[in-house]
């Protein structure tokens, strides 16, 4: 299937993820559909346990054996990769699309060289023999900002600061020259000065690569400052997508708008922060909601609420919204 220009890079449609357990099937991920465009920086942000980084693993072929990811397609450059062998999957993961996992000190190999972890990825994917994938990471350590990249290819993980093994997990993801990077929550445990460093980092490759990044963060400060578009996930539901600014200055989901408002403000003059009531609930009590998954932490919740899954509606122009009080 050829590609036109104007197609997204990447399209999931009606992508749920089910667990298979000895207390019977669950699903994680419930009905997704998003794109992904050239050139776009798109922000998937949620609480921990929403389905974010299982959707990332969907996307890389990655799941668990547990789960296994159902839909119409996951279509990335013309191919839907819920339909393709392992064998073609390794051409594309780690090649055209990558990934920066959460944790650098678990997923660099603490017994093997810095150099050794990038320059293998270059050997996997790239027709170039040890000497040159050597002087292509020594380039690609100096390319994220590592200052003594020379020095930092000899070393192990544990010889680094956090700082330093992200921007190691970023050059590995970038060595080959990805279409497509998953960035899952790569700025978690670092201190706000070498997070905003990371993010620079993030956004001078997406210019001067030509990539797309679907930037997974619980974080909205963080979507602020990288993301051209949100989506908002809870409970392995979409609840709202739209641009960057819409979403931070027009919520319209409660459940976004309870996030915005949760967020610490130095003008802050009461002496509490808002907080949404409730917790995100067990896979095993979405299996018999019949109704919106948001319903029993809502402040604005309905009858219909309880009894029925909303629907999407887009009050504005391409920004759309998954909740009952805009179908009134």
């Amino acid at each position: 299937m050829k590609q036109s220009h104007t197609d997204p890079l990447l399209s999931c449609t009606d992508l749920s993820i089910v667990f298979n357990t000895h207390e019977g099937c669950f699903s994680a991920v419930r009905h997704v559909d998003f794109e992904i465009g050239h050139g776009e920086i798109v922000g998937l942000v949620g609480e921990s346990g929403c389905g974010k980084s299982l959707t990332a693993l969907s996307i890389m072929g990655l799941l668990p054996e547990t789960a296994s990811a159902h839909g119409n397609a996951i279509h990335f450059e013309g191919k839907d990769l819920l339909n393709i062998n392992e064998r073609a999957y390794q051409q594309i993961r780690g090649n055209r699309i990558s990934m920066i996992f959460q944790e650098p000190m678990t997923s660099l190999n603490p017994v093997f060289k810095v150099g050794f972890q990038v320059r293998e990825a270059l050997l996997l994917h790239q027709k170039i023999d040890k000497t040159e994938a050597q002087t292509q990471a020594i380039s690609m350590l100096k390319d994220v900002g590592i200052p003594a990249p020379e020095q930092a290819y000899n070393a192990y993980p544990h010889e680094l600061s956090g700082g330093m093994r992200q921007r190691v997990m970023i050059a590995m993801a970038m060595c080959c020259n990805p279409k497509l990077l998953i960035a899952d929550e790569p700025t978690t445990a670092l201190d706000v000065t070498i997070q905003a460093q990371i993010i620079e980092l993030i956004k001078g490759l997406v210019c001067t690569r030509n990539m797309s990044v679907l930037f997974i963060t619980h974080d909205l400060g963080v979507v602020a400052e990288i993301c051209d578009r949100v989506i908002v996930m809870y409970a392995g539901n979409i609840l709202e997508e739209g641009s960057v600014e819409n979403i931070l200055e027009h919520p319209l989901h409660p459940y976004t708008q309870g996030l915005l408002k949760a967020i610490p403000q130095i003008d802050n003059q009461l002496d509490y922060l808002h907080i949404i009531p409730g917790s995100v609930p067990a896979l095993k009590d979405l299996k018999d909601m019949t109704g919106c998954c948001f319903e029993p932490r809502c402040t604005n919740a309905m009858d219909i609420c309880r009894q029925e899954i909303p629907g999407a509606h887009t009050p504005r122009d391409n920004h759309h919204v998954n909740c009952h009080l805009y179908n009134r």
